[in-house]
């Protein structure tokens, strides 16, 4: 809930320098430095931009910030692009794949900021930047006033065996570290140490907290059964408000067995954020990054791929629990699960 001394240290630090590569580990504090950074430099009467990949980051921190300094804004990447696009009177096609999202929006945001030099800003911070693809540096560096040397602050994810490497970013020079993780017990950030290969292995604060905790039931046609089991002893013998649990899995909603109609007496599940009282959010893995809750269940994950793929997101998933981390296994996967959390 605190900055560290070492956090409070490197937001002096970048007082000094206009652009600057931040790395550390899922928990490592890099979404608070980059808010407090946003909004120090906003109340200086700077213009900033606070952008990132994911949808869900961007709406959180509005949502957590409430009323933000005038000159601030929070828009996930893809939203800016449409929104500087509609702006600058650009239409923009009705697809929905890949060259859309990763080609025609960038491309569009490029032309609007042309456009529309009255749009731009003083300093963009980026989080989570390591999402982002090598092409959209550009366009985005377009915002600024002075693309060239306008303040700009990248934060990332150093697991470089699954993330971009530092030289698809347009800031050169080493990365200043964050050495700390301030999110996880002892016993998650074991865990999440098994799948981290950056080059500065993280130490955690915290405390030692409980055992990750493997949940096994018979087949696909009991996990609902399972899961609602879960969260009856979760919330109503444990106590805990279900604004403090998420369920997180690999697979889309309309692919995951998760979902189904409400049976009586059950905890129903939402995908609506935030989510409202006595529902429990439930996403997807890569839908949760950046964020974090007490109680993360981690769902499906036999059904993320191959082994590369699986590490991965179980480094991302099981990094979002502050204090618990439960993993629902089927009993045919459950060897295979419980190796990943040995």
């Amino acid at each position: 809930m605190r900055l560290t001394e070492e956090q409070y240290g490197l937001l002096d630090v970048l007082s000094f320098q206009r652009r600057a590569l931040i790395c550390g580990c899922a928990g490592s504090g890099k979404t608070v430095l980059a808010v407090e950074k946003a909004v120090r430099l906003a109340r200086q009467g700077f213009r900033v931009l606070l952008t990132s990949f994911n949808k869900g980051l961007a709406n959180a921190l509005r949502t957590q910030l409430g009323t933000m300094p005038p000159n601030l804004d929070i828009a996930h990447f893809h939203d800016l692009c449409v929104g500087m696009a509609r702006k600058a009177g650009i239409t923009l096609s009705q697809r929905n794949d890949a060259k859309f999202f990763n080609e025609e929006l960038p491309a569009a945001l490029m032309d609007a900021a042309d456009k529309l030099p009255d749009e731009r800003y003083d300093a963009i911070i980026v989080d989570e930047a390591q999402d982002f693809q090598e092409l959209w540096w550009t366009p985005l560096q377009c915002l600024l006033h002075d693309p060239d040397d306008g303040i700009l602050y990248i934060f990332y994810d150093d697991n470089q065996n699954i993330y971009t490497r530092e030289a698809a970013f347009p800031i050169q020079g080493q990365p200043y570290p964050l050495p700390v993780n301030c999110r996880n017990t002892q016993q998650i950030h074991a865990q999440v140490l098994k799948h981290y290969k950056g080059a500065l292995k993280p130490v955690s604060r915290g405390p030692e907290g409980r055992p990750v905790e493997i949940v096994s039931y018979e087949d696909d046609g009991v996990l609902r059964v399972a899961l609602q089991n879960l969260l009856r002893k979760l919330v109503r013998e444990a106590k805990i408000p279900t604004n403090e649990i998420t369920i997180l899995t690999p697979l889309a909603k309309g692919k995951s067995g998760l979902w189904g109609p409400a049976t009586p007496g059950s905890i129903s599940l939402t995908e609506s954020w935030p989510p409202a009282a006595n529902q429990v959010f439930c996403t997807t893995i890569h839908g949760f990054k950046g964020l974090e809750r007490s109680v993360i269940i981690l769902a499906e994950i036999e059904k993320a791929g191959n082994l590369p793929n699986l590490q991965m997101l179980l480094y991302v998933g099981a990094s979002r629990a502050r204090n618990q981390l439960y993993v629902l296994s089927p009993e045919q996967k459950l060897k295979l699960v419980r190796q990943q959390f040995s």
